[in-house]
């Protein structure tokens, strides 16, 4: 059901409602900004853009996508790879909310992420994991000196 445009739209709207309500509530607004950074950290360009091989059953979907950019003229692929942009009214939230653009260009449709290095720093000092631009890693060496005298017993 979430790859029906409507559902995925009422989804959409049901999203954006509760991100308005979130400002009036720290602790929601919190979680939306949370769950927003998330979605910059870990959506990816392949959420967006494919590429298709001949025998691949989005192949044919790519040739009409690609006539439809060129006034419906369609390209001859000699078998060659196609790259395939997906519509974006089939993508979830939280990777529509990662595309910073799309733009038809003379080469055909260009697809720019925003960038994941903000979204991870932060989420990183968010959680503890850099404290101050230093990395901090929890590991008892002593633990593991223990664990490795006590290997080395059994054998």
């Amino acid at each position: 059901m979430l790859r029906r445009a409507n559902i995925i739209a009422r989804v959409r709207e049901l999203e954006r409602e509760a991100a308005h309500a979130a400002v009036d509530d720290p602790e929601k607004l919190r979680l939306h900004v949370y769950r927003q950074l998330v979605s910059l950290a870990t959506s990816d360009i392949t959420d967006v853009v494919k590429v298709v091989l001949p025998g691949d059953q989005e192949y044919s979907d790519a040739l009409d996508q690609d006539a439809e950019q060129n006034d419906g003229q369609y390209g001859l692929p000699f078998g060659d790879p196609l790259v395939y942009v997906r519509p974006t009214d089939s993508l979830p939230s939280e990777v529509t909310a990662a595309i910073k653009s799309i733009r038809k260009t003379k080469d055909g449709v260009q697809v720019e992420m925003h960038a994941k290095d903000p979204s991870l720093r932060i989420l990183s000092e968010a959680t503890g994991i850099i404290h101050g631009g230093d990395l901090t890693v929890n590991v008892s060496i002593a633990d593991r000196i223990q664990a490795a005298r006590e290997r080395m017993k059994a054998q």
